[in-house]
């Protein structure tokens, strides 16, 4: 017999297929309101209430008896094909925990739901977490591709958080155990993209060349976008060397291989990482950046990415200030000033040197050369020496502005 709530659910849908109505299925034997009780699930079903209501549906008794998934499975199902974010983690909270779901499989794609909306919802540690819980269950199953797939989010999702040393530990397991199962290429790809980041984020650029080396080699035969990612990781390792003119060639390679109708959020963030590189190299290519800036804003008018929104009016900020529209900067640093930072590292000292030019501009040099200083110094001990050396730059530039 099918336990309540998923006997009273089948109940109904039967019930439903037939047009009938709770009356017409009750009959003389049974009262309504007992039916809508097992429909409910509140009231376990009889043998002899079972036999009534297979008879009233003209259906076999097996109809009503057959295990079909158990409560949580089918809460999964629905959780997966939900129409937003929100509805799909209200249906996988619904759950009571994933360690209900008896399946390890269907476990697997619930844990792996509530990661990708807690992405999407702005909740990063609840991301973390799932991932996390992910990472032993996708050893239990016995599959290495489930376990690299886990551990690459889990480090694109650690270095988002600012966890780097985190994140590669994550990367490179995902690495070695591509690597040791002798995983397809969009497995391995993704793993060295994930490692090659991270080590150029920590400043480890003797590895990130040696590995950025292998990913050349597998991603001439990557399908789909992931070429274009590939192209795009080495040119931030060259960037990260001081390198703007291999870097360039790499990034502008990237945007005319990939169109808009493949992947448009990757569009966009290319095009986010171009207008960042002309305003890095020397000389400055300010109009190239200003129309990177244009044709991602409008992609970004349709994704409404809220990190890549925010890194686009810290661009649009740093052009300003090369441009010296000065109040348009002010402008602009005040919209993220004001909201919840999605910014890394990086970009928030990025975000950080901006204030300070504005304030040395405006007349407060005192103040923005020193808090300049001390960004140069977090950058140094962070081992960002081509981050240091943009700040720089940026104090020289805005003390030699009359």
């Amino acid at each position: 017999m099918l336990e309540q709530p998923m006997f009273g659910r089948r109940l109904r849908a039967l019930r439903l297929q037939r047009g009938l109505s709770q009356a017409d299925l009750a009959g003389d034997a049974l009262s309504t309101a007992y039916l809508s009780r097992l429909e409910s699930g509140a009231r376990p079903p009889t043998a002899k209430s079972v036999k009534h209501l297979a008879a009233r549906l003209g259906v076999a008794v097996t109809e009503l008896e057959d295990a079909g998934c158990d409560p949580q499975s089918e809460l999964v199902a629905r959780a997966v094909s939900a129409g937003t974010a929100a509805e799909t983690a209200e249906l996988i909270s619904e759950i009571g925990g994933t360690d209900a779901v008896k399946d390890l499989a269907l476990r697997w794609i619930a844990l792996w739901t509530r990661a990708g909306v807690s992405g999407e919802l702005g909740r990063p540690q609840e991301q973390i977490e799932a991932l996390e819980a992910l990472e032993p269950l996708s050893r239990r199953i016995g599959s290495p591709q489930l376990e690299v797939r886990t551990l690459t989010a889990l480090a694109r999702c650690r270095r988002r958080s600012g966890d780097i040393s985190g994140a590669g530990v994550a990367a490179s397991a995902a690495y070695t155990v591509a690597t040791e199962h002798g995983l397809g290429i969009q497995d391995t790809v993704r793993a060295l993209l994930a490692l090659i980041s991270i080590e150029t984020e920590a400043g480890s650029l003797t590895s990130a060349r040696a590995h950025t080396e292998e990913l050349d080699h597998l991603a001439s035969d990557a399908p789909g976008t992931l070429s274009v990612e590939a192209l795009w990781t080495s040119a931030n390792v060259h960037v990260r060397q001081g390198d703007h003119a291999t870097a360039r060639t790499l990034l502008e390679q990237a945007l005319q291989r990939l169109d808009s109708h493949q992947d448009v959020h990757l569009w966009m963030r290319l095009r986010l990482a171009a207008a960042s590189l002309y305003l890095q190299m020397t000389p400055r290519h300010p109009d190239l950046a200003a129309t990177c800036l244009a044709e991602a804003e409008r992609a970004l008018q349709l994704l409404g990415a809220e990190q890549q929104h925010q890194e686009f009016l810290l661009l649009k900020g740093k052009l300003a200030i090369h441009r010296r529209h000065i109040d348009e900067a002010r402008e602009l640093y005040r919209r993220l000033d004001g909201s919840v930072s999605r910014l890394n590292f990086r970009e928030q000292i990025r975000l950080d040197v901006l204030h300070c030019q504005i304030r040395i501009l405006t007349g407060d040099r005192d103040g923005g050369i020193a808090e300049m200083e001390d960004l140069a110094k977090q950058a140094q001990d962070a081992a960002n020496l081509d981050l240091a050396t943009e700040i720089w730059r940026a104090l020289a530039e805005a003390l030699a502005h009359p």
